[in-house]
């Protein structure tokens, strides 16, 4: 671990003598055809190209909006339903719908009694759906998470908007001057369109600080807080371990704690998207500059703290329903090993772009699964021969049952059972 400590040395800019971008940096006056361009001389080098790779990434305009619409009308879907389900559904009238209690015939001193199901005239099941009076503290906590989402979705549909504009100008850039339509995106490379933004830097010249770009320029703009952020993690200055109880020592990373790093760390110090501020340069800054960003975690801590309940809600709920069909078709996903969030930064090179490393993963999968299966426990081993003998014993008992007598399989009940013993026999 000492040696691949000091693997990584990274120098310390130890002066404000930073490259900036000259005076005329900002003006499009580039021409084409006698024509101005708007893509000459780009003020922000850094979003473009980050536009330009989204673009690529997520395979083109129309896969945008889908997207974009989808997730939008899915955070409404969810909300509605969860509101039907919790304030505006008869559970009264839903559990004993269409059942009725008749007399056959009398055997003996005793009656039988069947119970049948059937459909009452002029009823639905959707008759269950019935908005009931509220206590005053429930009406406030609809009220409040109403407002909160309401809020959330609002500024939802202003990203999607903006986002959507971007990626339509995005698109005539590269319909243009890339010279690569939608239709052929999906079969083009990341270095197709590296190669024609290096052909394009002579004719528009997009940036002014060099006359020729190269695909390490380009990929260094894109990936320029990603490279800060895999450095601070290579040399310990973002520690992701935690002492847990009862179970010791582990590393954690949340996609939620990643963006709150990245919204502390990079949000104050960059006075550009490009650009340091000044006061970050002098070393003689470092102790009151600690001092705000130890001010700035708190106050990041405490907005996550007001909004925990809320993050929580939603997670639960977004989880439910995003992984319900999934777990019903294929319940062994539940046990699937993946990448976690702390290995994908600690295993990220630097320059390695998204699609890179979902790539090496990908590849470096089987093996790191067999790796990790030859660490099994032996306990949690005779846990699981022992849940699964005891799940297919009930499982076969049921289904023998099952096939002397087939109206078992109406019986109350029985199709939960048979999937949480199915459920348990597979993770076992």
């Amino acid at each position: 671990m000492t040696a691949y400590k000091n693997k990584h040395t990274y120098q310390r800019l130890l002066s404000e003598d930073d490259a900036h971008p000259p005076e005329h940096f900002g003006r499009t006056s580039g021409k084409r055809n006698g024509e101005r361009s708007e893509w000459s001389r780009i003020h922000d080098l850094d979003q473009f190209f980050i536009q330009v790779y989204t673009y690529f990434n997520r395979r083109g305009l129309l896969c945008i909006v889908a997207e974009e619409l989808f997730q939008l009308v899915q955070f409404v879907f969810i909300v509605c339903v969860t509101l039907v389900l919790t304030v505006a559904t008869d559970y009264d009238f839903l559990f004993n719908y269409g059942s009725k209690e008749i007399t056959e015939h009398d055997v003996g001193n005793g009656t039988i009694q069947q119970t049948v199901t059937f459909l009452y005239y002029g009823q639905s099941i959707f008759d269950a759906i019935k908005f009931r009076g509220l206590r005053e503290d429930e009406a406030f906590a609809l009220v409040l998470c109403l407002l909160v989402a309401g809020l959330f979705w609002l500024s939802r549909v202003i990203y999607v908007i903006r986002k959507v504009w971007e990626a339509f100008n995005i698109r005539r850039f590269y319909a243009d001057y890339l010279k690569i339509t939608d239709s052929e995106l999906p079969n083009k490379l990341w270095s197709d369109v590296v190669g024609a933004l290096v052909r394009c830097q002579d004719e528009l010249s997009l940036c002014v600080e060099k006359e020729k770009l190269t695909e390490l320029d380009i990929v260094h703009r894109i990936l320029r807080k990603q490279n800060y952020l895999i450095a601070m993690q290579n040399k310990g200055v973002i520690n992701h371990t935690y002492n847990f109880p009862f179970i010791g020592r582990r590393a954690f990373l949340t996609e939620g704690m990643k963006f709150n790093l990245k919204l502390v760390l990079f949000s104050d110090p960059f006075a550009t998207r490009w650009q340091l501020r000044d006061e970050y340069k002098r070393s003689s800054n470092r102790v009151g500059l600690a001092e705000r960003m130890s001010s700035r975690f708190f106050w990041i801590g405490l907005l996550n703290l007001i909004l925990c309940p809320f993050i929580l809600v939603w997670q639960i709920l977004f989880s439910f329903f995003s992984y319900a069909e999934v777990i019903r078709r294929q319940p062994g996903t539940l046990g699937t090993r993946r990448w976690s969030y702390y290995a994908k930064v600690r295993l990220r090179h630097f320059n390695e772009l998204d699609h890179e490393l979902k790539k090496r993963l990908t590849c470096a999968y089987k093996p790191a699964k067999a790796y990790m299966d030859g660490f099994s426990s032996r306990i949690v081993a005779i846990l699981g021969q022992c849940g699964s003998f005891f799940a297919g014993a009930l499982l076969i008992i049921l289904f023998s049952l099952t096939l002397v007598n087939e109206n078992l399989i109406t019986s109350d009940n029985i199709i939960a059972v048979y999937t949480f013993l199915c459920m348990g026999l597979l993770e076992c």
